[in-house]
């Protein structure tokens, strides 16, 4: 079974195969992902890059697309992409001073719970239209 019938078995959410990039970035250019899934759950992100890690493919995690330059070649590999089906939570930590998130949320709404809550620190994030924590998670890189 191929790493695209695993993933579309093993994950909720939606998986496709050789998708076009540009329409997920805010630019609109770049070329294919080999396999681009959105995940249902965190329970998902966690089973796909598994999936991903005993398949032996690079693995990208994409937020929202903004300010994302995606080359013509695509990437290679597994695309997870957070932003449509995570839950925009923001839970309190500790005393009420610390915030934890998932990634894939919205700068903007991050920001907004902070200042909901009276906590200072992330009054620049108002303006930022990406969301929280996109990082490249293979070591090769996957060629963007």
């Amino acid at each position: 079974m191929d790493i695209y019938e695993k993933l579309r078995k093993e994950i909720r959410g939606e998986v496709t195969r050789n998708e076009s990039l540009a329409r997920y970035t805010s630019y609109q250019i770049g070329g294919l992902a080999d396999v681009l899934a959105f995940p249902a759950e965190q329970a998902d992100v966690l089973n796909a890059m598994e999936i991903a890690r005993e398949s032996e493919q690079p693995l990208f995690l994409m937020g929202g697309g903004t300010n994302l330059l995606i080359r013509d070649g695509g990437i290679r590999g597994v695309v997870l992409n957070l932003s449509r089906y995570l839950p925009e939570k923001v839970e309190d930590m500790e005393d009420g001073t610390v915030l934890r998130t998932y990634a894939g949320m919205k700068m903007v709404r991050l920001s907004s719970a902070a200042l909901e809550r009276s906590l200072a620190g992330l009054e620049f994030a108002a303006g930022i239209p990406g969301p929280v924590g996109r990082r490249r998670t293979s070591s090769s890189g996957p060629g963007c």
